[in-house]
């Protein structure tokens, strides 16, 4: 990779004084026998959105948490390391107030660093942070080692990151296992397998392996083999040589040609035919790889991951998997079902409320709403939970309080599932002495008064509109009215 002739570095502000001063500070400043080029300043967030689209290659962030205020700084730390992809950029948060602590900070706000602007040309201190991110950014995009503070700013660069994908997928023991599997595996050029259900979160844990890795600037490439034709799978992989087949009338370059160092997700890799297998086969073994329709042997560099929603052992069993390709892969690394690490539904619940963007409100959820998430069975794992948190989000209503709040009947809703066995409604339910009447026959009897309820004043008071809500029979409905002695009027 070529190197910067000088450093490129961005200052967000909202005071044209304050970037004028810290022009002037940073026109003087030389390291590594290189300049800083002349500033690139914004006064909003949306400004800076601009030049860091135009400027790539900016080594450094200066943020003013004022200027971009507590939300609009995490939208735009997001912005660049998701949608723009600048994972090597270094961002240093700036702050006018006293803040806590150095890492919760950088936890907080997903930022490199922080400092405060009164230190800002009065000490050594800033000076010094701005040459040790440099000497980062220098480092991640393969420019040059790093000979200063090389071991504690490394780590603290996959920190930030070991702290977002543990936030993506949750701090228990079993997920934090596979993570320090997989961070074991980075920097090795080895082909690794992932297995686990559908919506286990297979892909993050790729993408994380892949930042804190020597290829972390280099690209990352999904391919998700199942959504690939057949008859395609061959020539989108390695590619084709003009005339190869009726309408290949040019030459094309494959994906994992195109990949250069970077990496490839084979992401339902048993989807692909026995004879694309076997060509994958002789690629992992040889680095090489030929073109449909030719006979030059192309070295290729990219590191190769697969993954698969059900254990290879079982798909080399059902014959859709080759043996011999399996042998090829040095470790297989299982990724465990949401049942199987309940610990995290409480924060991944948590994070969803968080996150969405579908609504303005503010919700919670009731205790009764909330037992009923942590102890459902999620078939299909962090992926079913996003949906069904988004679909509340949307459907929660106002209390007394004005308070925007999801309630059982809206979970029941939504956890309901047709049993393939006699066509009856089940729930699929965790038993767990976690559950406060230690059943879940008790817990839900507990919501049964309250879902009726809601449904009552959803329907307007109508107790025929109540039924249809609740999708029960008219029996059943009248004889929980009498049991539960529900009382409800406008």
């Amino acid at each position: 990779m070529k190197i910067q002739e000088s450093w490129k570095i961005l200052i967000v502000d909202n005071k044209q004084s304050f970037l004028n001063q810290m022009t002037n500070y940073l026109s003087d400043f030389v390291h590594r026998k290189k300049k800083i080029a002349s500033p690139l300043c914004a006064t909003t967030p949306g400004a800076a959105s601009i030049l860091l689209k135009e400027n790539p290659d900016i080594a450094l962030i200066l943020l003013d948490i004022v200027t971009t205020k507590s939300d609009s700084c995490l939208k735009l730390v997001t912005y660049v390391r998701d949608t723009l992809g600048y994972h090597n950029t270094q961002i240093v948060l700036m702050t006018g107030e006293l803040f806590d602590d150095e890492k919760i900070i950088i936890e907080k706000y997903k930022v490199n660093g922080c400092i405060k602007k009164v230190q800002i040309g009065k000490n050594e201190l800033f000076k010094t942070t701005v040459k040790t991110k440099l000497d980062t950014y220098n480092y991640l995009s393969g420019n040059e080692k790093i000979t200063e503070g090389y071991c504690e700013e490394l780590n603290r660069f996959k920190t930030s990151f070991r702290c977002e994908i543990e936030h993506i997928m949750g701090r228990g023991k079993a997920i934090g296992k596979v993570l320090d599997e997989i961070e074991k595996l980075a920097n090795s050029d080895f082909p690794i397998l992932l297995e686990g259900e559908t919506g286990t979160g297979k892909e993050e844990i790729v993408k994380y392996m892949h930042k804190i890795s020597k290829r972390n600037n280099q690209k990352f490439f999904p391919v998700n083999c199942a959504t690939i034709k057949v008859e395609l799978a061959e020539s989108i992989l390695f590619g084709h040589e003009k005339g190869a087949f009726t309408g290949a009338n040019s030459t094309k370059t494959g994906i994992l040609e195109c990949a250069g160092e970077g990496l490839v997700l084979l992401d339902e890799i048993n989807s692909l035919s026995p004879e694309v297998q076997c060509k994958l086969l002789r690629t992992l073994q040889e680095k090489t790889i030929v073109r449909v329709g030719g006979t030059e042997e192309i070295k290729i560099e990219a590191r190769i991951v697969g993954a698969g929603n059900k254990p290879f052992s079982m798909l080399v069993k059902q014959e859709t998997f080759r043996e011999d390709l399996l042998e090829r892969f040095v470790r297989i690394i299982r990724v465990p079902s949401l049942r199987e690490r309940s610990e995290d539904i409480n924060h991944l619940i948590d994070r969803f409320l968080a996150e969405s963007v579908e609504t303005e409100k503010k919700v919670t959820l009731s205790e009764e709403a909330l037992e009923l998430l942590l102890h459902h069975e999620w078939k299909r794992n962090v992926r079913q939970l996003k949906n069904v948190i988004t679909n509340l989000i949307i459907d929660a209503e106002q209390n007394e309080n004005e308070e925007y709040v999801i309630l059982p009947v809206h979970v029941l809703h939504y956890l309901k599932e047709p049993d393939n066995n006699n066509g009856q409604t089940s729930y699929n339910i965790i038993s767990s002495s976690t559950v406060k009447d230690y059943s879940m026959e008790a817990a839900l009897n507990k919501t049964k008064k309250e879902t009726i309820i809601c449904a009552l004043k959803r329907a307007g008071g109508s107790d025929k509109k109540a039924i249809e809500l609740l999708q029960i029979d008219k029996n059943t409905y009248y004889n929980y009215k009498r049991i539960f002695n529900v009382q409800w009027s406008l």
